[in-house]
């Protein structure tokens, strides 16, 4: 079972090692530099994504410690509530880890508003984590889509050794990452694969070392830290026509588009708040040479960054 993870691993030991961020401050960035006024002092308190609170906050930390005049308080709640806030104008800016779901787009183009200023952070990616025991290696995106959009047993009728149709496990249904399933795997259509809702992104890793059938469905930047689980590997038909085989899942696949399901974590911000302390925070973090090395070493992909990959032979 575990003959792909290992030789993947081993594949990849160089690759880690030469998975290299160079300078990040590059020519064309000139008009997102920072000020040094402005921006670089006041109060304001933002939304972060409940999905990628904890991968962000040590970067904003950063940005308090290095602009100690600028005070930015962090409410933390899930995507969908976050969003809702943005739009009825009650924060300045939200940090979140998908796009907008469709009735959010037409909401704006109803009330003829234009979309939020946005900054890309760094790209994370939607994951399916299970037991390092479970009998599913790999999957595709054709068969995990047609799992999720039926409640027949898909998944056992292609594994075999299966001794039950697995069922997902995922934070809430306001997260961002349930909304990736539908952004990015459903086309927008409602499951119908069985889910169970546990609330945070740790109960569902804790479903998943309990439980003897279930699918995990979280963010990289939170399954990374979960040494004793697996992310399970997808195959995908790429826009380009190639086919992409299963891959050990990891942040140097979404640099080389060679995993299905990458996510932005971006900051959207009200119009008219341009020179505002909160633009000055969500500059920073989207240009600071060393919050890039942060994200990087968190396991994810800052947006910005130079990347030098040499794959092992």
């Amino acid at each position: 079972m575990n003959t792909l993870r290992d030789s993947g691993a081993r594949a990849f030991s160089a690759l880690v090692c030469l998975f290299v961020l160079s300078a990040c401050n590059s020519g064309d960035a000139s008009e997102d530099k920072v000020p040094t006024t402005g921006s670089m002092a006041g109060e304001a308190t933002i939304i972060c994504d409940a999905a990628v609170y904890d991968v962000m906050m040590p970067a904003l930390q950063m940005h308090d410690s290095a602009y100690p005049h600028a005070h930015i308080t962090v409410e933390r709640l899930d995507a969908r509530m976050g969003m809702q806030q943005l739009m009825a104008g009650n924060t300045p800016g939200l940090i979140i880890a998908r796009d907008y779901l469709p009735d959010e787009d037409s909401l704006l183009q109803s009330f003829d508003v234009e979309h939020y200023t946005e900054y890309i952070f760094a790209q994370d990616a939607l994951v399916f984590v299970v037991r390092d025991d479970y009998p599913i290696d790999t999957l595709s995106h054709t068969l995990l889509r047609r799992k999720l959009l039926s409640a027949d047993p898909v998944l056992r009728e292609s594994f075999p050794q299966l001794e039950a149709e697995p069922h997902f496990v995922c934070s809430n249904i306001n997260s961002s990452a349930y909304a990736n399933i539908l952004l990015k795997i459903t086309d927008m259509q409602a499951p119908l694969a069985r889910f169970q809702f546990a609330g945070t992104a740790d109960s569902v890793f804790a479903v998943v070392r309990s439980a003897e059938n279930v699918i995990g469905v979280a963010l990289l930047s939170q399954a990374v830290k979960q040494t004793d689980l697996r992310m399970v590997p997808v195959g995908f038909m790429r826009e380009d026509g190639v086919q992409i085989p299963p891959r050990l899942v990891h942040q140097s696949r979404i640099v080389m588009d060679m995993y299905p399901y990458p996510i932005n974590i971006r900051g959207w911000l009200l119009k008219g708040m341009t020179q505002d302390v909160v633009w000055g925070t969500f500059v920073y973090l989207a240009r600071d040479p060393e919050v890039m090395l942060y994200f990087r070493d968190a396991g994810i992909v800052p947006e910005h960054a130079h990347f030098n990959l040499k794959v092992s032979e």
